[in-house]
């Protein structure tokens, strides 16, 4: 079998070893530059290599690099994994220092819980990995019910009894499953199972004996160990600690304040323990020698398992179960930076650049999507008229506009993938005049027909196999919102239902000159709690998942979590072959890894207009951007609570504008009139946040080629346009613990203002390669060149966000 690998990789770039007992069969791969691809066929066999997921690319060359197999031993540029001969287990490390990334410690198969409202599926594939309690976790999508810091695993809690994602004493834990019900006003769940590694700075252990170890998902409790500058060894008390400081700015305290001394422990002169929400510590330099171990980002983990099942990050222990995996198969690809980046920014560089080329780049943004985008809400009287004295209103008033969005309700009859001719006449017409005005067109598509009355559904009972089914091929009813019990969904892993509503959108939308979409619903949106009856019987769907739905790929707890992925490849495929010249761009409510590469914009949901969904915006957006989803954004505003009349939703609306000024892309959407205009109907304050978001969008025009700059590094290299400070100043320590603070590509800075009535605000300038820090005029007008490493007060009138250039 060695020699057999080694010419494997002479012939084709690629090593492979395979070790075989009785039980289980792993195979392991070169995949790219200092990446592994690792697959156990836990009942043995062997490892069936067709199975669907986001690695059905070839990898990379690995150019000159050389790779060796040997006796259960795989190399691969600076990484390595050994499997034990008597266990199975596997074993990654990484080769320049000798690190364990990770010891997997389980392997085996299990059956699912007897109480099928808690698991539809038979048996499950549980691994497990030995873990630091002190890694940073980022990634693993975008979760918009956090409120951590970016880089640490948020706590989840269960939501409207629906067993969404939730916390408990052992760590963060999440269903996939929970990442396909919908639940309106509450935000996107979207679960990219790709965790991005991180060692956050920290006291060197051997200066003390006892060392306060930042513990993931784990409150500060008493009795816990503190590390004193004066005693090593402290317990603290429960009243000692701050267990419900949420703003980072004011619990991180780099100078003595007795006022906080609530959110922080004050060690004499040494270390300042700063205690973040409520189960986080960080470690702080204080300029006297105390020496903190090397911060880096160390590797990334992608679970190539469209399967559903959960992720528990323990403290210790990270543990993974994938529903009825196909041939007893686990899947996973993990991947390190290039020797000699430790602790520099190359090594985040690199492990994104991997997983690109893995799972497959972004294309380059059009111009045009780097604008601003106008997107009203859908009713059911929204009509071809509103649309057109809408987009004369923004070209008379020089409003510039790029994309204008149709919502839902465009259609008669859910399944007709058209336009309703009785409030859209002259759908060409429109289309053309709205380019005459510089604007493209995107309209909403859901992917659901109706039993009777649509274009589509004929094919219900002319070509079943185009939806999703029961054991028996009938096409089971899939319960949504918007169609409820009539609804039917076609199946995306069929590559002949993709061609059969690819025809249906062309025919419907495509030929007046539409080429964007919106693909509303994409989880595929279901409705939680309930019930369906397939042949008399009847079947109760706590999570809206009918059980029994299956896919031309294998049922859907096999393959659900990949839906999307072919619901975009769909789209993406039609157009373009019909246009192989312009790259599509469509806008989908749901994502998994690997849909960036079919051009699918991803957003944060619909959620209600609070300065709290505000915040959690920012940290879904950046983890969402870790994740791989690099056309990333929300809806400036909210969807639901947008009441323009009163001025404390304007103010909430002004500054949520502002952070989408330095989002990757800037789209405004909501339940309330969106025209700017209508601000002014609400006097001095009302004109006053018209002329300001006015002002916001020429910006972001004046901000176009540095944008486009960062999308043409998104899509060669995987660098996201937001990311953590950290990610730019790894060899800050003070850098890993703020939050609602980011970079927006390597030269600027943003502070968004998250909380009402603040005009004042302490920002953090982190150190390493910048000279000093310099406002970006246009929307911060101070004055004072700020020396890195330091803490400012800043002035942010409503009308101004803290946004600094770094001035290398």
């Amino acid at each position: 079998k060695v020699k057999m690998a080694l010419c494997m990789w002479l012939l084709f770039g690629i090593a492979s070893t395979t070790v075989q007992a009785s039980t289980p069969v792993v195979d392991i791969q070169a995949w790219g530059d200092d990446s592994l691809r690792i697959r156990w066929a836990l009942s043995g066999g062997h490892v069936d290599t067709s199975l669907p997921g986001a690695l059905d690319q070839a990898p990379p060359k690995l150019a000159s690099k050389q790779v060796h197999a040997v006796n259960g031993k795989i190399s691969n540029g600076n990484i390595q994994a050994v499997v034990d001969s008597e266990t199975h287990m596997v074993t990654v490390t990484r080769i320049d220092d000798g690190a364990i990334l990770f010891k997997q410690v389980l392997g085996m198969l299990k059956p699912c819980s007897e109480n099928r409202s808690l698991e539809a599926c038979n048996t499950k594939a549980v691994m497990e990995f030995s873990s630091s309690p002190e890694d940073f976790i980022l990634g693993t999508g975008q979760h918009m019910n956090t409120h951590g810091i970016p880089g640490r695993l948020p706590p989840y809690k269960i939501a409207n009894g629906q067993g969404l994602p939730r916390i408990d004493m052992k760590g963060g834990s999440w269903d996939f499953e929970s990442c396909t019900v919908y639940t309106d006003s509450n935000g996107a769940e979207i679960c990219v199972p790709w965790v991005l590694v991180a060692s956050p700075p920290k006291v060197k252990a051997s200066q003390y004996s006892s060392v306060c170890k930042p513990l993931r998902g784990r409150g500060v409790t008493a009795g816990m160990m503190l590390l004193d500058g004066n005693t090593a060894g402290t317990h603290a008390t429960a009243e000692g600690c701050c267990t419900q400081c949420h703003e980072i700015e004011s619990c991180v305290a780099w100078e003595h304040k007795p006022s906080l001394n609530s959110c922080w422990l004050y060690s004499g002169n040494n270390i300042t323990t700063a205690f973040m929400d409520d189960r986080t510590t960080g470690f702080v330099e204080r300029q006297d020698g105390i020496e903190l171990v090397e911060s880096s980002y160390e590797y990334g983990m992608l679970w190539n398992m469209p399967n559903f099942g959960n992720l528990m990050l323990k403290e210790n222990v990270t543990h993974f179960e994938a529903h009825d995996p196909k041939n007893d198969q686990i899947d996973i690809f993990v991947t390190t930076y290039a020797k000699g980046h430790r602790g520099t920014r190359d090594a985040a560089l690199n492990i994104l650049h991997n997983y690109a080329n893995a799972v497959g780049h972004v294309p380059m943004l059009p111009e045009w999507a780097a604008g601003y985008w106008h997107s009203p809400m859908g009713y059911s009287n929204y009509s071809q008229k509103m649309v057109l004295d809408s987009a004369r209103g923004l070209h008379a008033r020089n409003i510039k506009t790029d994309l204008f969005v149709i919502d839902f309700f465009n259609w008669k009859h859910m399944g007709d993938f058209t336009f309703n001719p009785r409030v859209w006449p002259d759908p060409a017409g429109m289309v053309k005049e709205l380019q005459s005005m510089g604007m493209r067109v995107m309209v909403s598509s859901w992917p659901f027909v109706i039993h009777n009355g649509s274009r589509a559904s004929p094919a219900l009972n002319a070509t079943p196999s185009y939806f999703v089914h029961n054991s028996t091929g009938h096409p089971i009813p899939w319960p949504d919102s918007v169609c409820v019990y009539e609804c039917y969904l076609y199946d995306a892993t069929n590559p002949d239902s993709r061609n059969f509503v690819f025809d249906k959108i062309n025919t419907g939308y495509i030929k007046y000159g539409v080429k964007n979409f919106w693909f509303d619903a994409s989880e595929p949106e279901t409705l939680g709690g309930a019930n369906h009856t397939v042949n008399g019987v009847l079947f109760k769907n706590p999570l809206g998942q009918p059980y029994g739905s299956t896919m031309s790929l294998g049922t859907n707890e096999q393959v659900g979590m990949m839906w999307v992925w072919y619901h975009t490849k769909m789209v993406y495929d039609g157009l373009t072959s019909l246009y192989p010249d312009e790259v599509p761009v469509t806008l989908a409510r749901s994502g998994w890894a690997g849909t960036a590469r079919y051009g699918a914009v991803n957003w944060n949901g619909d959620l209600f207009a609070t300065w709290t969904n505000l915040k959690k915006t920012i940290s879904a957006g950046l983890n969402a951007q870790l994740s791989g989803l690099w056309w990333w954004t929300h809806d400036i505003g909210a969807i639901a609570g947008c009441n323009i009349t009163h001025e404390s939703y304007r103010e909430l609306l002004l500054r949520w504008f502002q952070y989408g000024l330095v989002s990757p892309i800037f789209r405004q959407h909501g339940s309330r009139p969106i025209d700017p205009w209508e601000l002014q109907k609400f006097g001095e304050n009302g004109n006053y946040t018209y002329t300001a978001i006015v002002k916001l969008i020429e910006i972001r025009y004046e901000l176009r080629p540095y944008v486009l700059e960062l999308m043409k590094n998104a899509s060669l290299y995987g660098e996201p346009v937001n990311r953590p400070m950290h990610f730019d100043f790894p060899e800050d320590s003070k850098a890993w613990f703020y939050r609602n603070q980011f970079m927006f590509g390597p030269m600027y800075l943003a502070a968004p203002v998250t909380d009402p009535g603040v005009r004042t605000q302490q920002v953090y300038f982190p150190k390493g390669g910048c000279k000093h820090w310099k406002a970006y005029e246009p929307i911060c007008s101070d004055s004072v060149l700020h020396t890195p490493g330091t803490v400012a007060t800043i002035q942010v009138p409503l009308n101004e966000m803290a946004m600094y250039q770094c001035v290398r």
